[in-house]
């Protein structure tokens, strides 16, 4: 069996390239004497990137918020506010995960917001279950345990829900 849930390590993996942008910021405001005039335009380009990245991982930690993901024998167990629902993968018509490019082995991203992906489960009966980042920073890791079904791959720079 293995389980995924919203931990702190994974936050802090999934955030760690916005801290080091964060910090490189600091720094050269710093060494620039964090003049008004220059500190200002670093601050609306910084801004650009870190905004919509606090965005995603807002929307991505309430969409999954205490949501426990088993999966064992075939079948994937979401537990969320004490209640269990159990699927079976024959019950599974597809599985789509946003992912950039950039997280692929070899790949460079370029900015924070590349670090948010998602898999959407979409069940035969048309209900449909997200699974984040947040639980597994690489979400492929849960996502490559679910045989037998139908998988697709949406590349893509920013991964709104």
């Amino acid at each position: 069996m293995v389980k995924f849930s919203i931990t702190l390590s994974n936050h802090i993996k999934v955030t760690a390239f916005t801290w080091q942008t964060s910090i490189l910021y600091f720094v050269i405001c710093y060494f620039l004497g964090f003049d008004l005039e220059g500190t200002l335009v670093g601050f609306g380009l910084f801004s650009l990137f870190i905004i919509p990245s606090f965005y995603l991982h807002l929307e991505y930690w309430i969409t999954n918020y205490g949501q426990v993901v088993e999966i064992e024998n075939h079948s994937l167990k979401i537990t969320k506010k004490g209640v269990s629902n159990n699927y079976q993968f024959s019950e599974i018509k597809k599985v789509i995960v946003y992912k950039s490019a950039s997280l692929d082995k070899g790949g460079i991203p370029f900015s924070t917001m590349e670090y948010y992906n998602y898999a959407r489960i979409i069940l035969k009966s048309g209900e449909e279950i997200i699974l984040t980042c947040l639980l597994s920073p690489r979400i492929d890791k849960i996502t490559d345990q679910i045989t037998g079904v139908a998988k697709e791959r949406k590349r893509g720079f920013f991964h709104l829900l």
